[in-house]
């Protein structure tokens, strides 16, 4: 049994949580002949087995957060563009979304502009939005291109050993888009190897607060543009909430 904490994707409360979680498995639930391995996503080192209760405690203790992408790195920039928002719009998937926020930026600059009807992704007035989304998504995907290949390696080494193989990864989630065969590959190879991939949403129950929580600080644009944008989100939302959890399916359903 390999417990595969996804610290890249894990707030320090998340990590807490599935820190006591762990900890009160190895104590409670371990079966003669079981052996396990604490692992994590940002420093993907050989899995050492051990059935030494204590000693996997004082592993899992030793476990914390190395988030490298989050959305509230960007939650002060305006207009503001979240990781799936980034993804939609360098993708063109929402035509909506793009015209808000060609609207907001406008607003943001101090410039407001009639809210546009039709956008094309490719055209000039869109660009600066592009330019904005561009380095976002590039960083959420490189953050989730980490995890997917921590995983990857981890069933690699899997693979080899004797008896039932399974990993226990505990993640809040990442963005899978545009990483769709990587995680294709990663669940025929789980499969041709035995290895089972269970997985676990650290979040645990929440609600989508429509708007976002009052923690999350908003850009400092208004008017019709940020009226616009908020109507979209909101639109959107539900969707984004998910987003992160449609990986996580992927793997568990798939092995």
């Amino acid at each position: 049994i390999a417990l595969l904490f996804d610290d890249l994707n894990l707030s320090d409360f998340d990590v807490q949580r599935a820190k006591a979680a762990a900890g009160k498995f190895v104590k409670e639930s371990l079966a003669p002949g079981d052996r396990v391995a604490v692992v994590t996503t940002a420093s993907p080192a050989t899995a050492t087995f051990s059935n030494d209760a204590p000693e996997l405690v004082k592993r899992i203790e030793a476990v914390i957060a190395h988030p490298r992408y989050s959305d509230y790195d960007t939650a002060v920039t305006c207009p503001q563009i979240t990781g799936y928002q980034a993804y939609l719009l360098i993708n063109c998937l929402d035509p909506d979304l793009l015209a808000a926020k060609v609207a907001e930026l406008a607003a943001c600059r101090g410039n407001p502009a009639p809210v546009p009807v039709r956008v094309n992704c490719n055209s000039t007035a869109e660009a600066p939005v592009m330019r904005l989304a561009r380095p976002i998504w590039d960083r959420a995907r490189s953050n989730s291109e980490n995890t997917v290949r921590a995983v990857s390696n981890l069933v690699d080494a899997m693979g080899k050993l004797p008896g039932r193989r399974m990993i226990l990864m505990t993640s809040a989630g990442f963005l899978s888009g545009e990483l769709e065969e990587r995680e294709e590959d990663l669940t025929l190879k789980a499969l041709h190897s035995g290895v089972v991939i269970n997985t676990l949403e650290a979040r645990g129950l929440y609600a989508s607060v429509p708007g976002g929580d009052a923690s999350q600080q908003r850009p400092a644009s208004s008017g019709r543009g940020r009226q616009r944008a908020q109507m979209v989100e909101l639109q959107i939302q539900a969707r984004e909430m998910d987003a992160p959890d449609d990986a996580l399916s992927t793997l568990a359903y798939g092995t």
